[in-house]
């Protein structure tokens, strides 16, 4: 079966109860797949993508970890400031996962 991911892209950022300050969600058959998030200071960050582009930029990161990690249970991705550089993400996949904080996902 082909991969099935809902794409968020009228849905705008929202404030969450994760410490980080901007996200979206990642869904598949079975539910959430990732939550990939961005901290203020990221989202603000001279080093991040264009503003404009930011929602399809994150959607992209996500399915492209997606794709070459086939995680099989959901994950939890910060991007902080110090991951990126000249819009572009700089650090791997593995050193942004998180573990979900007790906030119901």
């Amino acid at each position: 079966m082909d991969t099935y991911y809902e794409h968020p892209e009228y849905r705008p950022f929202f404030p969450n109860a994760l410490n980080a300050a901007h996200s979206i969600e990642i869904l598949d058959f079975d539910g959430l797949a990732l939550l990939i998030q961005m901290t203020d200071e990221a989202v603000n960050s001279p080093h991040r993508p264009d503003r404009d582009n930011l929602l399809h930029w994150l959607w992209d990161t996500g399915v492209g970890y997606l794709e070459k990690n086939d995680p099989g249970e959901r994950q939890r991705m910060v991007i902080t400031e110090a991951d990126l550089e000249n819009g572009k993400l700089i650090t791997s996949y593995e050193d942004l996962l998180k573990e979900f904080e007790g906030s119901g996902y």
